[in-house]
């Protein structure tokens, strides 16, 4: 249990030291998503951080969204930001997010697959 505060203190101290600091925000979503309730774990603390993402940056704040939605089994809502993400971003990143859902989530391997070839036929 002490070990969880001494983690949760040193992300907030590393966004106290840096307001801009992206990976502590994604680190605390994270940790708020996988601890129980009984010791802290909250969807809404995870989309505090989500919320301060969307304001640092709108690429992370949207693939947080969708992690959170994906996380709560919210599939379509998941999708909706993952594609946000993408029109953002643009990024490999953001495309395999979307296609991991379709694929592993959502049992549409086919979407998938169009997701990927979409940001290959982009890219090039």
């Amino acid at each position: 249990m002490r070990m969880i505060g001494d983690i949760k203190s040193s992300f907030e101290k590393a966004i106290q030291l840096n307001p801009k600091h992206v990976e502590a925000r994604w680190a605390l979503i994270e940790l708020y998503l996988q601890l129980p309730a009984i010791i802290g774990g909250s969807e809404s603390k995870a989309i505090r951080y989500s919320n301060e993402l969307l304001k640092i940056s709108l690429v992370d704040g949207y693939l947080s969204r969708g992690h959170i939605a994906e996380y709560f089994g919210r599939y379509s809502e998941a999708e909706k930001y993952y594609k946000l993400a993408i029109e953002v971003g643009k990024s490999k990143n953001c495309y395999q997010k979307l296609s991991d859902l379709y694929k592993n989530k959502m049992k549409q391997p086919e979407k998938a697959k169009l997701v990927l070839q979409d940001f290959e036929r982009k890219k090039g």
